[in-house]
């Protein structure tokens, strides 16, 4: 168990390969990981690159094509490659990561982001994959406090200053495919669906 966020990235950066896996259950708490590990990286090596990786829409197919590109980078072994959201497609992920494992071990670091109640299915299909895990095992409720809904709007007006438009703008220019993917939108439409669902938590 690791004690906060800067003691995750100093295990996760000390050593080659590094492999770690991060479970959650509440959204949250994901969304709270997804914000603060990329800054965290950077504190502990500055020169790494972070490169989040959603399988959210992908399949098996897809998000080998989204890896490649990463491995193929020229900065590849300064990147860390952070994947999430593959509870949709666990299967086909995994057998992509374990077929992958020496590829990726050129790498700086991987993180695999698993619903808590997913943990076993990744384990028990990925075993190659796990045997560089090892212990490297974190809680994204135990790396950091919660968004609150406060965190929640202030992480959205930041994405709307930044990309010049608002939310309702975002999601229409999203649904219609006018906006090319980034990790940056993508976090944007989670925080958004996040927003409602605390919204309506603190109605009850």
């Amino acid at each position: 168990m690791f004690l906060d966020m800067d003691e995750f990235c100093r295990v996760l950066l000390s050593k080659r390969p590094s492999v770690a896996e991060v479970t959650w259950e509440s959204p949250q708490a994901l969304q709270s990981f997804l914000h603060a590990v990329g800054p965290a990286v950077r504190r502990e090596c500055p020169d790494t690159a972070l490169a989040m990786l959603s399988g959210e829409g992908l399949d098996g197919e897809s998000l080998q094509r989204e890896i490649l590109k990463t491995l193929s980078k020229r900065n590849a072994p300064r990147k860390c490659l952070l994947i999430h959201q593959i509870e949709s497609l666990l299967s086909a992920a995994t057998t992509v990561l374990n077929g992958f494992r020496e590829r990726l071990g050129g790498l700086r670091a991987v993180v695999v982001v698993i619903r808590e109640n997913r943990h076993c299915d990744f384990v028990a299909a990925c075993p190659d994959l796990m045997d560089w895990v090892g212990h490297n095992v974190g809680r994204a409720e135990d790396l950091g406090p919660p968004f609150t809904l406060r965190d929640v709007k202030a992480a959205i007006r930041a994405l709307e200053k930044r990309f010049r438009m608002t939310s309702a703008e975002f999601r229409e220019k999203w649904t219609r495919g006018e906006l090319e993917s980034s990790d940056d939108l993508s976090v944007w439409g989670q925080l958004i669906g996040l927003r409602v669902t605390l919204e309506s938590a603190a109605k009850r």
